[in-house]
This record gives structure tokens, sequence and C-alpha cells, in this order.
């Protein structure tokens, strides 16, 4: 007698994940493939897909914002898993997306502090070492003007 086929659940590949391979690129497969094994799998663990509730989904994206994921990656995640959810739908494997309900909640950028600038001292050893370099104008340009690596490579 065969054996029963298993339930869908969210830890194991969401509806068409596998089958969609070969119309993405390896990159974006890979960062979907991660995605589910670090954040969805641990915390969705083997709940089938017809259990999945907002309020899950919802514990989700609180546990990515105390891990300190950022709201580009929490993005992706969320795109992910509307996706997913709603290639399930469509299979009529659920009866709702539940994707649809909860938008992530990044927290806000954190504050930029301040950079930090050489002292006088330590201006004067930076000189100092720049000098034994045959690039020293280089470094003097950049301690006088504070241009950034980028542009002071721009610079012909």
């Amino acid at each position: 007698m065969p054996t029963p086929a298993p339930k869908p659940s969210a830890a194991t590949s969401p509806a068409g994940f596998e089958s969609k391979k070969a119309a993405r690129t390896a990159r974006t497969h890979q960062i979907q493939d991660g995605h589910l094994r670090r954040y969805i799998a641990p915390k969705l663990g083997e709940r089938r897909l017809q259990k999945l509730t907002p309020a899950a989904l919802r514990l989700l994206f609180d546990h990515l914002n105390a891990c300190g994921l950022g709201a580009s990656s929490q993005r992706q995640l969320h795109q992910f898993l509307l996706t997913a959810l709603g290639k399930a739908f469509q299979l009529e494997l659920v009866t709702r997306n539940v994707a649809e309900l909860i938008r992530p909640n990044p927290p806000k950028r954190r504050e930029e502090s301040e950079l930090a600038a050489f002292t006088p001292e330590e201006a004067a050893l930076f000189l100092a070492a720049a000098h034994t370099d045959h690039r020293d104008e280089g470094f003097v340009f950049a301690l006088s003007t504070g241009m950034r690596r980028g542009k002071l490579c721009g610079l012909q």
C-alpha cells in the first residue's frame, strides 16, 4: 500500500519553491533558500500551511527585528512568503494567503554615529608614516581635504 504524501508545511519546501528553481538565477535561489532555512523554518517549524496564521507571521517578523535583520532583507523575505503562499493558494493548499495580511515592520534606521576624526597628534603620526610611501601626496591630500576613499579613487 503506498504511503500518503506528507502534508505541506512552512518548513518543508513552500509551494512551488523547488519547481521554480530553474526560472530564477542561482543567486536568487540561494538567497531564498537561505531565508527559508535560517528564518522561516526555525520559527514556523513544521506548522501546516493551513494552520499558518497572521499572528505566527507577526511573531516571525518580531523575531527578525530582534535579530537585527535589515529592512531590505525583511522585504525580500516577505515577498518570498507572499509568492509562496500565493502559489499555495492557487494550488488550493491553503484557503487564504496570510502573508497579504501582514507587513514587515523593521525598526527605523539606527542613528548614525559621528565619524571618528584624527586628533592633531594622530594626524602628525599618519603624515610621518605616509612620507615613507611613494604615494604620500595622495595621503596628504586625503587628510587635508577629508574626501572619502571612493571620491579619491575617482580623481585622475
